[in-house]
């Protein structure tokens, strides 16, 4: 069984309804983290990593595809990074 959500403008779609999905895109595991966690600079986005607690570095990433309110990273943080999800702009210098 699965759950999802699905734009149904013209109303076809009832709830309880059966269906066939088929996935067209390549499924590899890619962190993910909050949209508000990126911070966008001139010409690099980027997130603050926890290197202990109370001190952070400052780590370019490249971001991949956006689902709703999070965004793949392609590269720069590797799972069970811990990176700041909110009030990253208090840690800008």
């Amino acid at each position: 069984k699965v759950q999802a959500e699905l734009d149904n403008p013209a109303g076809k779609l009832l709830p309880e309804m059966y269906g066939s999905v088929r996935h067209v895109e390549d499924m590899h595991p890619e962190p993910v983290l909050p949209v508000g966690a990126i911070v966008h600079g001139d010409e690099n986005s980027y997130v603050y990593v926890q290197l202990e607690p109370g001190k952070f570095q400052k780590t370019n990433v490249q971001t991949g595809k956006r689902s709703g309110d999070v965004i793949s990273i392609v590269s720069g943080v590797k799972p069970g990074d811990r990176v700041v999800v909110d009030g990253a702009m208090l840690l800008q210098q």
